[in-house]
This record gives C-alpha cells, sequence and structure tokens, in this order.
C-alpha cells in the first residue's frame, strides 16, 4: 500500500479542496489557540466539521494541517474536550511539533456536519497523513 503524502506538506491543496467544496471555513487565522481562555470564541451552538493546523504568525499564509475532526458537539466543548486530553493539549505540552519553533495552533472550522461532515474527513484521511491523527479520528 502507498504511503500517501504528508498532510502539512499539502496545506494548500487541503485549502483549496475545502474553499471548492464551498465549506465556508470559518478561519480563526489570525487567532491563536494558547489557553482555554482562546477556546471561548468558537461557537457554542454549532459543530462539524474541522481541521487544526500550524503556522508561523497570524499573518502568515502558510498552513500546516495536523488533525481533521468531526463533531456532533459544539466546536467549542469538542475543543475544550481537546484542550483537556487530546489534540490542544498535546500541542501544548510541547508534544507536538518537535524540534519546530515558532509554530502555533488555530483552527478551521466548517458548516460540514453528520455524514457529509463524515465523507469529507474520510477522504481526507485516506488521501493525506495527519501528523496528530489518533485511533479515535480513524
Amino acid at each position: 500500500m502507498e504511503t500517501p503524502p504528508k498532510a502539512e506538506k499539502c496545506g494548500p491543496f487541503i485549502q483549496y479542496v475545502l474553499d471548492e467544496l464551498n465549506c465556508n471555513v470559518n478561519l480563526h487565522d489570525e487567532e491563536r489557540i494558547e489557553s482555554k481562555e482562546d477556546l471561548k470564541k468558537f461557537s457554542g451552538h454549532q459543530g462539524g466539521l474541522y481541521l487544526f493546523y500550524m503556522k508561523p504568525d497570524p499573518q502568515s499564509d502558510l498552513r500546516y494541517p495536523v488533525y481533521v475532526g468531526v463533531t456532533k458537539q459544539s466546536f467549542k466543548e469538542r475543543f475544550q474536550r481537546h484542550a483537556s486530553s487530546g489534540v490542544i493539549q498535546n500541542v501544548w505540552e510541547k508534544g507536538f511539533p518537535k524540534d519546530v519553533c515558532e509554530l502555533s495552533l488555530y483552527a478551521y472550522c466548517t458548516h460540514y456536519h453528520g455524514s457529509t461532515a463524515k465523507r469529507i474527513k474520510s477522504i481526507l484521511l485516506d488521501t493525506f497523513d495527519f501528523a496528530l491523527k489518533t485511533a479515535e479520528t480513524r
């Protein structure tokens, strides 16, 4: 079986795909996720398909996708769980990225939910190797 390309190397293509799918992506692109206080900006009323990505600074156009997920909960609730024991906690505790400086965590939040969100997530996971994917992600 062929090894899929690293998602972080395909960031521009992944963003292009989301744009073409008309995902109505809500980029919190100039708002780092560095503390639990930062999670308050995310919707408490909707969930759906989301991606976490790293980038060097708020003004940078470079985005390195590292995780894709779907939630039935609100984005705010799910991200708070990630902060307690998940992807966000891993980044905050410097478990990822290793030996890389000056990258911060950000999020894409989309309007897709339910089976459509699950299909998009499945396609992304089958096509790309996300650095922070877990058994739960699959």
